[in-house]
This record gives structure tokens, C-alpha cells and sequence, in this order.
């Protein structure tokens, strides 16, 4: 078990205590709502969701894992790789390799209506929703002349760049994880303005928390003594 979704107990007037496997990472809203009875709850230490799941008057006590760690890490990989299959888009699980980011993808997803829930289920593109903190699925993945570099400044260093990069028609949401960005977006550089010249392997890239609907990049041309450089972002 990975997960516990919302209201899965909601109501239940006869438990009065309950012990939540080490293997949960997730606790939807509402799975104890008003479950009176309620007493003891036992989580384990590594659980580091949301405690405002378990009614007030019940005694949350914490229990230590037993098994090892490195066992621990192959199975919860392994749980959250079987968590993943209910969605259409099996790349998805390219963006959730470990329990704090299944936590994370869980908390993202029940902010979204019950009628998202479901197209994204069924979206082959879910990956890419998920990544961008999108608030709908898409049809088809936008492509490289989809992007257009809106702000461009030289940054806080002396040979570094600040990219401010529009996704056409897409809003990217303040939530997207700067390491999943990294798996959609590439940036090249060239210190000539020709098209064979640019490469990724010519610039240095740092993903930023995106801001105004914007992917936020820091880009450092790897060759500083260039007199000028030149810079294109793509899908990758």
C-alpha cells in the first residue's frame, strides 16, 4: 500500500485504533473524517505527510521501520512504480522516483477538481502536464518554436545569463520542481550566430522556481572569454 485516498474511512464509527503501514507515503483529505471512535493511530517515522488527516482527539504515536534502509529504498521505488500504472502515461514515473515525490505529486494532484483527476489518468501527455504544474491536460506537447526567451538579463554573476522562457499557450504554474523542468527544456549556445554552432555542451544551465507563468533559467556560457554568445532554448 502507497497511499490512502480521501474519505477511504470517512464516517466509520467502529474503529478505534488503526496502525498505518510503513509502506504509506500518502493520506488523502478526509480518509478518518469523523471517526469518532478513534483513539490510536500509529504512523511510522518516515511517514511526512499531512497529520491534520487523524482526528484532534486521537493520540498519534510514531513507530520506528525495521528493515533496512537500502531494502527500503528498492521497495519503495517498487511501490511507487505500481502506485503509477493507473495513468495512461508511463513516463510519468520519471518524475516521481522516490516518497517525498510521490508526496509531492499526490498533494498536486487532489488540488485539482475530480474531473482533472480523471483526464489526467487518461492524458498520454500527463508527464508533461505534471512537470509544468499545469492546471490541464494537453493534446499534443508543444514544440521548440513553441518557446519563446520573453526576459533576458545578464545575472548576478559576471559571465551569467538570466532567461525568462514562455511556453506557447501553456501557464507555468510557481509548484514545478526545477529538476523536472530540466527533463522537458534544454538550453544551447554559440559564440558565433550560425546554426550549426550551438550545442547544449556550450552552456552551463540551472533550473529557478518558475515565476509568472514563466520557466525561470540561469545560463552560463562554459567558454567566458567569448567576446559574445548567443543562446536558443528547446524542447528536449
Amino acid at each position: 500500500m502507497v497511499g490512502i485516498s480521501s474519505k477511504a474511512f470517512g464516517y466509520n464509527k467502529n474503529i478505534e485504533k488503526i496502525v498505518i503501514p510503513d509502506s504509506v507515503v500518502y493520506i488523502g483529505l478526509f480518509a478518518f473524517s469523523l471517526c469518532d471512535a478513534l483513539v490510536e493511530v500509529y504512523v511510522s517515522e518516515r511517514y511526512s505527510g499531512p497529520m491534520d488527516v487523524f482526528p484532534n482527539t486521537a493520540t498519534i504515536i510514531r513507530y520506528s521501520p525495521v528493515s533496512s534502509v537500502a531494502d527500503d529504498a528498492v521497495q519503495a521505488q517498487s511501490r511507487i512504480i505500481d502506485a503509477m500504472d493507473e495513468y495512461t502515461d508511463v513516463k510519468l514515473v520519471e518524475c516521481v522516483s522516490n516518497e517525498t515525490q510521490y508526496v509531492a505529486f499526490r498533494k498536486w494532484l487532489n488540488s485539482r477538481s475530480d474531473r482533472f483527476t480523471q483526464w489526467f489518468k487518461d492524458s498520454p501527455n500527463a508527464k508533461f502536464a505534471y512537470i509544468l504544474d499545469a492546471y490541464s491536460t494537453f493534446a499534443s506537447l508543444p514544440r521548440s518554436e513553441d518557446l519563446k526567451i520573453d526576459g533576458f538579463e545578464r545575472g548576478s554573476g559576471s559571465d551569467d545569463f538570466s532567461l525568462s522562457v514562455l511556453v506557447g499557450g501553456i501557464y507555468v504554474g510557481d509548484r514545478a520542481l526545477p529538476e523536472n523542468l530540466d527533463m522537458l527544456f534544454g538550453v544551447e549556445g554559440s559564440d558565433e550566430l550560425s546554426s550549426g554552432g550551438f550545442s547544449s555542451g556550450n552552456v552551463k544551465v540551472e533550473f529557478g522556481t518558475p515565476s509568472d507563468g514563466k520557466v525561470k533559467i540561469k545560463a552560463t556560457p562554459r567558454d567566458g572569454a567569448a567576446k559574445s554568445f548567443f543562446f536558443r532554448v528547446k524542447m528536449k
